[in-house]
């Protein structure tokens, strides 16, 4: 059946979860969901449950004719005679983007009233990992004001924008609050945090980046320069002409007003080209000499991609989506794979120049997300070898997008402002995955890992060195058989060393 197993040749605390379908609180509704199976990106109004409360439940791929159920990996004890090692991993190498909308639902509603749900979900993160990473940002920082304060204390507020039109992005309004905000979180939880710069035009607006680094100090971790800027133009928020020069010459009139503000001090913590490799691909705009031109300046290189989307059901655009077809493309270790073969170049270049490489923001589907798909165990289990896979290419670690009830992906969701006080936070599939890759890698800042996968697309499996020593072994079965029939059975023998005589399993 669908499952992971994560073994251990140190001693190792046990835990279980499960994913419950229907934690629906009352009230918590519209026309947007059901408890059917979907046959389209948008499930049956059957029920009225909001996307993030949906019911869906499609039925798993039928296993395959030929599968091998037993499989050995000859493990090496200490990592001198490995090749194809990973970079220097951490636990922290998944942490979470956070539209900046909805910041005031999820992280509370400013400095003095903190969301102890999210800080619990937080805590449970830094017990395995030491510490996360957290992203405000989204479509909606390009369109960010500071304003000196906001009726009732609140951190953020959202202009009114068409919800139904995925180029007409809403202003989002905030004070200094929010910047006090994240640091009293960061107070109790190790979070480090990074921003967005306003990048709807080039009157550069510099309040974020100036409050960010006076407020947060070195909590915060890197200033984004610009979202998905290969969709500028398709969204209406550019021009003709509008293509890679632009964007760089754009970014350069950034660094320099940077450069010539005496309120930003650190002047070389930018973050980009963040493209959704879209409409431009990452070769596309090696050629204009950015990354040669901004290394002095860019403190990480980040792309952005989801591996489908929903636009179709939620805005009218792209094409239909049927995710009882789409769900198999979930289920099997070519997802992951083929999702960063794009992007093997652009590590390589990172690498070469010293720097981190970010999935900057990721999900399962772009425009919110699939029903049945994505929050579902077969979700979390993509989500837990997408990670793999990044991380065994050198990737530093990526960002899964968190949005508010309107989407299906959300690793958790706040209760609708006007019912916190008595319903109860919702938490999604992919949150699992973020603790399974935390205690994959830790605390200690040193693991490594490999893609040892040798039994087929549906059986992937790792092995992690800590320290230079073998220290786990990962395995996934992606096939689902209630009847036992597809279980897979996995022999480990370990070179130059001794297996030990216990293996804690997860």
């Amino acid at each position: 059946m669908l499952s992971l197993l994560l073994g251990g040749f140190s001693l190792l605390g046990t835990s279980s979860a499960v994913t419950i379908y229907g934690q629906v609180p009352f009230a918590q509704t519209s026309g947007l969901g059901a408890t059917a199976t979907a046959t389209s990106g948008q499930a049956s109004p059957s029920q009225s449950l909001l996307p993030a409360y949906d019911e869906t439940v499609l039925q798993p791929p039928i296993p395959p004719a030929e599968q091998s159920l037993a499989f050995t990996l000859n493990l090496a004890s200490i990592n001198t005679s490995v090749t194809g090692l990973s970079i220097m991993q951490h636990g922290s190498f998944y942490g979470f983007s956070i539209e900046m909308s909805v910041v005031t639902q999820l992280l509370g509603k400013n400095s003095s009233y903190l969301s102890v749900p999210l800080l619990n979900l937080l805590g449970q993160i830094q017990e395995r990992a030491g510490g996360l990473h957290i992203r405000i940002g989204g479509n909606t920082q390009d369109f960010a004001y500071h304003i000196d304060s906001i009726d009732n204390g609140h951190a953020t507020s959202k202009e009114k924008g068409d919800s139904n039109n995925p180029t007409q992005t809403p202003a989002v309004l905030y004070t200094d609050e929010l910047f006090y905000l994240v640091k009293g979180i960061s107070s109790l939880i190790n979070v480090g945090w990074y921003f967005g710069i306003p990048f709807n035009d080039t009157n550069w607006r510099l309040q974020v980046a100036e409050k960010a680094q006076s407020i947060l100090g070195d909590r915060l971790l890197g200033l984004q320069a610009g979202n998905e800027p290969d969709y500028y133009l398709n969204h209406g928020h550019r021009t003709k002409p509008y293509d890679v020069t632009e964007y760089t010459n754009e970014f350069d009139s950034l660094v320099q007003a940077i450069q010539n503000n005496p309120n930003v001090p650190v002047k070389n913590m930018l973050i980009g080209p963040s493209l959704a490799s879209g409409p431009w691909e990452p070769d596309r705009l090696w050629p204009t000499g950015y990354l040669d031109k901004f290394k002095d300046v860019l403190k990480i290189i980040t792309m952005q991609h989801y591996p489908t989307n929903n636009c179709f059901a939620r805005f009218g655009v792209s094409t239909p989506v049927d995710p009882q077809s789409m769900f198999k493309n979930f289920l099997d270790h070519n997802a992951g794979v083929n999702l960063i073969e794009r992007y093997l170049d652009t590590s390589a270049r990172a690498q070469a120049l010293g720097k981190p490489f970010i999935m900057f923001e990721t999900n399962s589907a772009t425009c919110g997300g699939l029903p049945g798909i994505s929050d579902s165990y077969g979700a979390a289990l993509w989500a837990v070898d997408y990670g793999l896979t990044m991380a065994a290419a050198n990737f530093s670690g990526a960002l899964l997008h968190v949005g508010g009830q309107n989407v299906y992906y959300n690793p958790f969701t706040a209760p609708p402002t006007n019912q916190s006080s008595f319903h109860q936070w919702t938490i999604g599939a992919i949150y699992y995955s973020v603790l399974v890759v935390a205690e994959v890698f830790g605390k200690s800042n040193v693991s490594q890992i490999i893609d040892t996968s040798n039994n087929g697309i549906y059986n992937p499996s790792y092995a992690v060195y800590d320290g230079g020593a073998l220290s786990k072994v990962v395995m996934i079965n992606f096939i689902d058989d209630a009847s036992g029939a597809h279980d897979i059975t996995g022999t480990f023998t370990v070179n130059g060393g001794q297996v030990p005589s216990e293996v804690y399993v997860k």
